[in-house]
């Protein structure tokens, strides 16, 4: 028995949300702001929500545009994405459809035609696809259930990823003045959302945020220049699990890439740069569930959905905390432990202040690009919380240290050896004892001996690293060896270094500066 195409698209539209929630999509409950943005879409307002990656934004206009009368149209901006939607709606028992450059002439009028004869739910289009005239003009002839706005930062000039065809979708507004619209991104600071809202003529009151805070993602900041010895030490810690490692340019990504698959790691490479068949074919083992680890340029973004991602590692400062939050909320979307982690120099500063000043951008344009720059700097030199200074940042009032960053960790470890101290010295114990301890981890110490290496390279006019590396050094602060025989049994101390450096190395872990 087939069902007429006006009623098969309408045919949940007597059907409640939750119902459609359980029968459709096979969950209980709603979790979150997603009742509250679904309900504000059936009375038919428009709405800005702003939901972390992973918290559930689709089902927020997916169900609406099943529930309301007419075809729902979804704007987004990656074609992957999109078929990947559309594709998981369809194996729901959903019709949806996709349309982009991909298409041939004859899929594209084959679509064309269930659209408007109304045999599809859901459509997704790209900006550029939606705008046009031809588009336009036949898109009209349909009736629309709502308008879903993905990624919907790219509107705002201020916003980190802003595209041009986004911000021209003010037009929605004169297209379709009785469809309700909803647009929906991750990262938004203050002034995105005033743009977002002004451009889709959303009202203020009708904003939802999410918390925008992610408990299981571990922020670090290692301050030294990466080497890819010290990467695939890093790698070590992630054995069998997959990452993703962002750089900043297509040399950079070929080449890590390259060297990890000589030391046998599952890399793949991911770049503007690859042909399309090169593309898909690293997607296609990426979504698998094979476990990979990709470098990446930021090519390798938006619409990225693999649940057990369990670290993000940057080998370069991202452009602004928008782009920092968003890359790193790619990892742990099935709510288990991931880290983050962030390769920092103070000359990455200087590089990418120097990069913004020789572009092209206007500038109105480069002024919002250091001040997003400036805002990167503080999250990665701050010895507060990192998360709270990232969240504050975007908007969040955050009241407490989350607990987990590098930062929050390394003053519980001080907080519990101190205690352990205060516990023996009842019974007399020397403070001496006691000097390992304190020392194991300690950052404070690390910088100390970071500071002696310092002149001492720059009295013999030599590379830091050829008198002891940044990983040496931490274990000597490990150790905390009081003797030349103790600093010897430490890997990397051979008997040169053990000659020219030993007594001036016992001598400082023994001074007033180490107690």
């Amino acid at each position: 028995m087939h069902m007429a195409s006006g009623n098969w698209q309408n045919r949940f539209c007597n059907t409640s949300p939750e119902t459609v929630l359980k029968t459709v999509f096979g969950r209980d409950s709603f979790r979150g702001l997603q009742a509250q943005a679904i309900a504000c879409l059936m009375e038919g307002h428009n709405l800005l929500l702003l939901m972390p990656t992973g918290g559930g934004k689709s089902l927020c206009y997916q169900i609406p545009a099943l529930c309301r009368r007419g075809m729902g149209l979804v704007i987004s901006p990656l074609t992957a994405l999109m078929d990947d939607q559309a594709a998981s709606l369809n194996h729901l028992g959903i019709r949806a459809v996709a349309l982009h450059s991909g298409l041939t002439e004859d899929d594209l009028a084959t679509a064309q035609e269930e659209i408007v004869s109304g045999r599809i739910d859901i459509l997704y289009l790209s900006p550029e696809k939606l705008l046009a005239p031809r588009t336009l003009s036949w898109l009209r002839q349909c009736h629309l259930s709502i308008i879903a706005i993905d990624e919907a930062h790219c509107i705002s000039s201020w916003g980190h990823e802003f595209r041009p065809d986004y911000r021209r979708l003010s037009l929605l507004q004169e297209y379709f003045p009785d469809v309700p619209r909803i647009a929906l991104t991750a990262t938004a600071d203050h002034k995105t959302c005033d743009d977002i809202r002004n451009i889709l003529a959303i009202p203020k009151k009708f904003t939802l945020r999410s918390i925008c805070y992610r408990g299981n993602i571990d922020l670090k900041i290692i301050n030294e220049k990466i080497h890819t010895s010290q990467l695939i030490s890093v790698l070590s810690d992630f054995k069998n699990m997959t990452g993703i490692i962002y750089c900043k340019n297509r040399a950079r990504t070929a080449r890590i890439a390259h060297d990890l698959k000589l030391k046998n790691l599952p890399a793949l490479a991911y770049h503007a740069g690859l042909s399309p068949l090169e593309k898909r074919v690293a997607l296609l083992r990426f979504r698998s569930g094979e476990a990979l680890i990709i470098v990446a340029t930021i090519a390798f973004g938006m619409g990225i959905d693999r649940p057990d991602i369990r670290f993000i590692i940057h080998l370069d400062m991202p452009p602004s905390p928008e782009a920092y939050y968003q890359q790193t909320g790619r990892a742990g979307r099935d709510g288990k432990k991931a880290s983050a982690l962030l390769f920092y120099k103070k000359n990455d500063i200087k590089h990418a202040a120097y990069g913004i000043q020789i572009s092209r951008l206007s500038e109105n344009e480069k002024n919002k690009a250091m001040y997003r720059l400036a805002a990167m700097q503080k999250i990665a030199e701050t010895s507060s919380c990192r998360t709270q200074t990232l969240l504050h940042y975007l908007g969040e009032d955050f009241p407490h240290p989350c607990g987990h960053c590098d930062n929050c960790t390394f003053l519980k470890k001080i907080y519990h050896k101190i205690k352990r101290l205060m516990h023996f010295s009842i019974y007399s114990v020397s403070a001496d004892d006691f000097t390992s301890d304190l020392l194991t981890d300690n950052e404070p110490f690390f910088e100390i001996l970071r500071q002696w290496r310092a002149d001492e390279a720059r009295e013999q006019e030599v590379p830091a690293h050829v008198i002891f590396s940044d990983h040496e050094l931490r274990l000597i602060v490990s150790a905390a060896p009081r003797s030349l025989t103790e600093l010897k049994q430490i890997r990397g101390v051979e008997p040169s270094r053990l000659s020219r450096y030993g007594r001036a190395l016992t001598a400082l872990i023994t001074s007033d500066k180490m107690a």
